[in-house]
């Protein structure tokens, strides 16, 4: 009856031992979780930071084309221009 007893009482603490341990692991892992998605939660807003950034730039550059087509037309027509003016000047000459 006696080894009953301690047994028991042994029983008992190593229950709780293995209850202390189990309960500090699920604390653990709910930590673990809990800072995982806070840093999910901060690399989403970084991500749609940076996803506007790229349209910004990618209207911007679409922007600077136009514009540079623009100019280039520009450049174009006032090259053919001279070049007309010369060769009219070079008609008048000869």
């Amino acid at each position: 009856m006696n080894q009953t007893r301690e047994k028991s009482a042994f029983e008992r603490h190593a229950q709780s031992i293995l209850s202390a341990v189990i309960l500090a692991t699920i604390l653990w892992i709910g930590n673990s979780v809990s800072s995982t998605n806070q840093k999910v939660a901060e690399l989403t807003l970084q991500l749609g930071f940076v996803s506007t950034q790229i349209q910004e730039m990618r209207t911007q550059m679409k922007d600077d084309r136009l514009d540079t087509r623009v100019r280039l037309q520009e450049h174009e027509a006032r090259l053919k221009s001279l070049e007309a003016w010369v060769a009219a000047a070079d008609g008048r000459r000869k």
